[in-house]
């Protein structure tokens, strides 16, 4: 659809899905009130997740489905709409185009096939279409986080495309109720006479080759460390970003990191990148520093100013900012750096009429004058500017035109578990395993604890507490054990945010372990994503 992602009016949905996503383990306030607000409408909220997360407060229908096959439910979906002449045809001749392709694809895509990939019932499947074709325009599967559907498995890029397919397919597109591509707020930008723009490198972005389909302004992470191990990549700056524990295989990521002739870390805490790195750049946290003016997209464009709240602490630490600017000075190229934080926000809002006194006082400014009109589609940054259920970039590219159903990379056996990961609300990440208050309650609850179906731990002779060994292919782990039915029997859930080995974060250190020291170092084809959810595990009971 040429964009890195949609949003949603959640709040006035009447039929909403959502695949592998929880915004009652997420950090946003404002998602979980929209869903609440369509709850109390009388909205019908599905989840679709192997684990029920703590959405499940507000779903109508928890649809525990066989992890990695959530691309063939939607396929199967897709059929039954255009079965039962629920598409939206208007919507479909004016804005899209390759749907007569598409439509003869999913001929095959039927229920019964998906059920016996997704283990869902082909009646589930079927009822959950239709009624989502009559709830249509304000019926939508949400577009989970930045569109990426996790980017846990082989074939997640092309679920992703199969839920934009689908929204497409009810014409939910800035409808009410539906999916949005939001309105930007104009924002000025700097006097290029006065403050020049350094050239464009002349070299192709990391990953660009690899992987041409992934969105050119953001890059992929992921091909640092696999350019480093080949001899490419020379140096890195890493800021709030611990890549030695998250972005692969710890082993892999150490290794790689010690190949490079410089790594430099800015950040707030001794990560695991830190203790990496040649130089460690200490910064200020959020509350000690002020920031550049965000622009808010969505239905209601916006403005957001976040700003220092107390002294400065530490006394050797900097804002980012000032880092960068030093840097650039000590670099020789200190001229593409001068201006100030508040020279760059009073220019950003100079087009907005709005003072940056006024934008301190409120701290967030919407402009509903700029609200996005419902009912009309924008022209898309696609070639044709159209939603395209037959891609020609993806064609050129070397990728199928149209989506079609792509196994999982691995599936387990009998006597094996997919080893799947996700958030809880209490932490960001590993970001926050290192604050006292916030481990004290996973220490209180027993939150580091892997889930396992009592189905399976019963077979294991494995009770709710027990220590267990997990293997991998690439690790072997001691944690003790949640027995719940909130798992499918086929998956092992372990949160995302423990297994700290930085002893200079003495809170987190030892807690629990870490999900990437069993993930090979690996990547979907299409976007250059980690296949964070292609490992298979087996579990014992030990003494412990």
């Amino acid at each position: 659809m040429g964009v890195t992602a949609t949003s949603a009016d959640i709040s006035n949905a009447k039929y909403i899905m959502f695949i592998g996503r929880s915004y009652g383990d997420g950090i946003r306030p404002s998602s979980v009130q929209a869903l609440a607000s369509a709850k109390d409408n009388g909205a019908k909220i599905v989840i679709v997740d192997p684990r029920l997360n703590n959405t499940g407060n507000l779903a109508t229908e928890w649809l525990a489905i066989r992890p990695g096959t959530d691309l063939a439910l939607v396929l199967a979906m897709s059929h039954v709409l255009i079965k039962e002449n629920l598409h939206d045809r208007q919507f479909i001749k004016n804005y899209t185009i390759g749907f007569e392709e598409y439509a003869k694809e999913l001929k095959k895509y039927t229920p019964e096939w998906a059920e016996k990939i997704t283990g869902l019932p082909a009646d589930a499947i079927t009822r959950i279409a239709i009624d989502m074709g009559k709830a249509k325009p304000k019926a939508l599967i949400e577009q989970s986080w930045r569109g990426a559907f996790g980017c846990n498995y082989e074939n997640s890029t092309e679920t992703g495309r199969a839920v934009a397919m689908f929204n497409a397919l009810l014409g939910n597109y800035q409808q009410k109720g539906g999916s949005i591509f939001g309105g930007k707020p104009s924002l000025g930008k700097l006097d290029k006479a006065k403050h020049p723009s350094p050239k464009e490198p002349e070299l192709s972005k990391a990953g660009s080759k690899e992987f041409p389909i992934a969105y050119p302004t953001n890059g992929v992470a992921t091909i640092v460390a696999k350019e480093a191990l080949e001899g490419k990549m020379k140096a890195a700056i890493y800021y709030h970003s611990n890549a030695a524990l998250g972005y692969g295989n710890p082993k892999v990521m150490k290794e790689a990191l010690s190949k490079m002739d410089l790594v430099v870390a800015i950040d707030v805490q001794m990560s695991e990148t830190a203790q990496l790195a040649h130089y460690v750049l200490p910064e200020v946290s959020y509350i000690e520093r002020d920031e550049v003016i965000e622009g808010l997209s969505g239905k209601v464009p916006g403005i957001a100013l976040r700003q220092q709240m107390v002294d400065k602490v530490h006394p050797e630490t900097k804002p980012i900012h000032e880092i960068y600017t030093e840097l650039a000075k000590a670099c020789g190229v200190g001229q593409y750096f001068n201006f100030t934080l508040d020279e760059l926000n009073e220019t950003m809002l100079a087009p907005t009429g709005i003072t940056y006194k006024q934008l301190r006082e409120k701290g967030t400014i919407m402009f509903p004058n700029e609200e996005i009109t419902l009912g009309e589609m924008p022209k898309l940054k696609t070639p044709s500017g159209k939603i395209e259920f037959y891609s020609e970039t993806y064609k050129e590219a070397g990728f199928k035109p149209i989506v079609e159903w792509i196994e999982p990379k691995v599936s387990p056996a009998d006597d094996s578990f997919r080893l799947i990961t996700g958030k809880q609300a209490i932490h960001s990440h590993t970001q926050t395993a290192n604050i006292p208050i916030l481990m004290q309650i996973t220490k209180d609850y027993d939150l580091e604890r892997i889930w396992i179906n009592p189905v399976r731990a019963k077979a294991l002779g494995i009770k709710d507490g027990d220590m267990v060994e997990l293997k991998s292919s690439e690790a072997t782990s001691k944690i003790r054990v949640k027995v719940t039915e909130r798992i499918h029997p086929e998956a092992i859930f372990v949160p995302s945010h423990y297994g700290i080995t930085s002893k200079d974060l003495k809170t987190g250190y030892g807690i629990g372990f870490g999900y990437m020291e069993h993930v090979p170092f690996d990547f979907e084809k299409w976007s250059g994503s980690g296949n964070i959810h292609e490992v298979i595990v087996k579990v014992r009971k030990v003494n412990g």
